[in-house]
């Protein structure tokens, strides 16, 4: 048996913001992951993560801060609602999760204690810790672990990610086995996104509790008012000794990203997230604490290859020849978002620098179109699915006007978030432009690009509904070693495969920013990927202000 084993010690270091984490395992030494320097002067980690900004002060054990997000999550129910960024940073004050990643974009155990495997890959068995009480005062054990776990195997949201385990099981208060559908390398991965938060079972069957959630998380619900807040309290019976610090949470979703930054500015807000250009370059000439990271998820048009025009090669080839990707990153992006043609990033397995991505040729977009249009009696119309605000509305008409200078017309249709991100998980869409693939590790994500994830009813996964007989495999062997060269050249195979069959436009890696009045600490543990990463924010635990 492979053992992972790492307790979270419950005396943090503080001030730093580092978490101490030990692991210690029968056939590996012992790691401590240390206190990174904290400097005026901006520094960046092997992640593409950025801090800048003076030094945290000494944590006060009082007060309240109030952070400003790009969006009201729908509910708090990671089973029932696909969580979005801001669905994630509010999820981090109230649940915990079993794993979570480290300084270097490791998963390492965190609410778990330790997990093994099997030789063959196919058993996982996760240690949980004793003593730790649901926010209700029931207590978080095996039983009730293995029970949500269920839960998201069943569910519409998280069901074809956890497709992977066939069976979960608690032999005994303190262990949970997963038995696995093919061999799996790095299960703790899989559970440093959205399926790895840990709730109280009562919220299974309990719909109500989607604006109460009750977890094991360093703070308690306390009020939520729909498109206004949500405010927590400390959780005094908090498993990690010392935390947290403060005394209340406020989140306040201000989709305006404009009085998003006023706030911050007035001091009506203490902390803000953005991924606006313009802004990101404002907030650099500031002293406010920030923590940037480049390696934000990809910003891309997902095509429906199962839906016309987009079912047919020649028009997909068309559509990402007649995009200027180059224009709209240095104009509208102000050259603060990075380029993009794949779902990996440079540093990630599968990156290619040259992978065969079709480049910007109106020319040759013209003749695809004509050819298009020869085979299927057709002309290459169709209508953009757009979730999001004004920016992203704005992107949509920018693309627009770049793809009638080749004949092609597009009809913007802009819906809410919860409601585009539901129609293109559905199908019921031609293209939509949408986020995603911005883990540290790509083994997390597997799941939206396999043909498994296809669905003919209810929500796909993978959103392009894209079948290549190349990938799954691919996949499969990539998932089930250790090995950096086989790990690699497998995600190179998909990477290839997507761009000679080109079911997405890629059109750039979002940079995303958190940012805190002076007096804030804590921001810095978000070096680690997990602000442009869709999973939990444990440094929200680690939140404080100066005495």
């Amino acid at each position: 048996m492979r053992s992972l084993r790492c307790g979270l010690p419950r005396v943090l270091a503080l001030g730093a913001v580092a978490v101490a984490l030990v692991t210690s395992c029968a056939s590996t030494t012992t790691q401590t992951q240390a206190a990174a320097p904290q400097s005026t002067t901006p520094t960046t980690n092997i992640l593409g993560g950025t801090r800048a900004g003076p030094d945290d002060g000494t944590p006060g054990t009082t007060g309240k801060l109030v952070f400003g997000i790009e969006g009201d999550p729908e509910g708090m129910d990671p089973v029932r609602y696909a969580l979005s960024e801001s669905g994630h940073t509010v999820a981090s004050a109230v649940f915990d999760p079993l794993f979570a990643l480290d300084a270097s974009g490791t998963a390492v155990p965190y609410l778990a204690k330790g997990a093994t495997k099997s030789e063959d890959l196919l058993t996982w068995t996760i240690e949980l810790p004793t003593g730790v009480k649901f926010h209700d005062g029931t207590d978080m054990d095996a039983t009730a672990v293995a029970a949500d776990m269920k839960a998201y195997q069943s569910s519409i949201i998280t069901g074809l990610a956890f497709k992977i385990i066939s069976s979960i099981e608690a032999p005994d208060p303190t262990h949970v086995v997963f038995h696995m559908a093919k061999p799996l390398w790095n299960f703790p991965d899989f559970l440093v996104t959205q399926g790895g938060y840990v709730f109280s079972p009562k919220m299974i069957d309990d719909t109500t509790l989607v604006d109460k959630p009750i977890g094991t998380g360093p703070f308690k619900i306390d009020n939520h008012v729909k498109g206004e807040s949500w405010s927590f309290k400390r959780n005094t019976s908090y498993w990690r000794a010392g935390l947290p610090h403060l005394d209340a949470i406020e989140f306040r979703p201000i989709p305006d990203r404009a009085a998003r930054l006023q706030g911050l500015n007035s001091g009506d807000l203490d902390v803000i997230h953005t991924n606006s250009p313009t802004q990101i370059a404002e907030l650099r000439k500031t002293d406010l604490k920030r923590v940037e990271n480049a390696n934000g998820p990809r910003d891309f048009i997902v095509l429906n290859t199962q839906a016309a025009p987009f079912d047919n090669l020649k028009a997909r080839q068309a559509l990402v020849a007649a995009t200027d990707t180059k224009k709209w990153l240095n104009g509208t992006m102000a050259g603060i978002e990075q380029p993009a043609n794949s779902p990996y990033a440079p540093g990630q397995p599968g990156y290619l620098a040259e992978n065969g991505y079709p480049q910007f040729d109106q020319a040759k977009a013209r003749d695809l179109i004509k050819q298009y249009t020869a085979e299927t009696g057709q002309p290459m119309d169709f209508k953009l699915t757009v979730q999001g605000g004004i920016d992203t509305q704005a992107w949509a008409q920018e693309f627009v006007a770049q793809w009638a200078e080749v004949g092609v017309k597009a009809e913007v249709v802009p819906l809410p978030e919860i409601i585009g991100i539901a129609q293109i998980g559905a199908g019921n869409y031609q293209a939509g432009i949408y986020r995603l693939f911005g883990q540290p590790n790509p083994d997390s994500e597997t799941h939206f690009l396999r043909s498994s994830s296809i669905t003919t009813t209810g929500i796909s996964l993978n959103f392009a509904r894209f079948d290549d007989y190349r990938i799954e495999p691919a996949l499969d062997t990539a998932l089930s070693t250790g090995d950096t060269a086989r790990r690699t050249s497998n995600y190179e195979t998909v990477n290839k495969v997507l761009a000679e069959q080109v079911p997405y436009v890629w059109l750039g890696r979002s940079t995303w920013v958190v940012a805190a009045q002076p007096k804030v600490n804590g921001i810095y543990g978000a070096e680690n990927g997990t602000i442009a990463s869709l999973g939990p924010k444990t440094w929200i635990a680690d939140l404080s202000i100066t005495k």
